[in-house]
């Protein structure tokens, strides 16, 4: 399936000339291709070889410098649009993500700053096209496309903010409900007596508490 989606891709980026098309009203159905492979590239990898007790291949840092000045050598490379995205798209970058899973750990201070960093990436992914896109129309230069991009960076901070609060308050009321389908499978007998024993601790005024609401 991987193969037949890369194909497709890989076809579709010489017809465009580029891994440019799915941002907009008049391509965007091919996005499709770059999202299925995307998503089935990861799903492949987390599934076979994010195991801890795989071997490492790679230092974290040598990876880090590695990955960090393919991004920053790329643009001043003069090299044909189409070839080099499609390489980059379906062998370069899955290698590299497979080596990301397989690299020694890092620090816990670099490895908190790299978590937090794959958490806002993804709504960083989702909001930068459009926030260009909307303000290149209101002014296209240098300033507005930095302007864009900090709004960007800010919007996806929020949006990480935002839905790890939403994921807190539901794993608290998952356990509140947990804690009241408990209390409710308790024999008569047997939760008077526990509540009884435990009537003069924080604990067991908090689990009368909660059964009573």
């Amino acid at each position: 399936f991987i193969a037949l989606i890369a194909a497709a891709l890989v076809a579709k980026i010489f017809i465009h000339g580029a891994n440019s098309f799915g941002s907009e009203g008049d391509n965007w159905l091919f996005g499709s291709l770059r999202v299925a492979f995307s998503y089935s590239v990861g799903i492949l990898v987390a599934r076979k070889w994010t195991s801890t007790e795989t071997s490492k291949v790679v230092g974290w840092g040598t990876l880090f410098y590695m990955i960090f000045g393919l991004i920053i050598a790329l643009p001043f490379l003069s090299l044909p649009t189409a070839p080099v995205d499609a390489i980059m798209v379906t062998i370069v970058f899955p290698i590299l993500f497979w080596l990301v899973v397989r690299c020694e750990t890092p620090p816990p201070p670099i490895q908190k700053w790299m978590r937090y960093m794959g958490n806002i990436s993804f709504p960083l992914y989702a909001v930068h096209m459009p926030l260009i896109r909307l303000i290149g129309r209101i002014e296209n230069s240098p300033a507005s496309a930095i302007l864009a991009i900090c709004l960007s960076l800010i919007l996806a901070c929020g949006m990480t903010w935002l839905s790890a609060a939403f994921a807190r308050r539901i794993r608290e009321l998952s356990r509140i409900r947990s804690h009241r389908g408990a209390l409710s499978n308790t024999p008569p007998h047997a939760s008077t007596h526990n509540h009884q024993d435990d009537l003069g601790s924080p604990v067991g005024t908090a689990h009368l508490f909660i059964a009573s609401h």
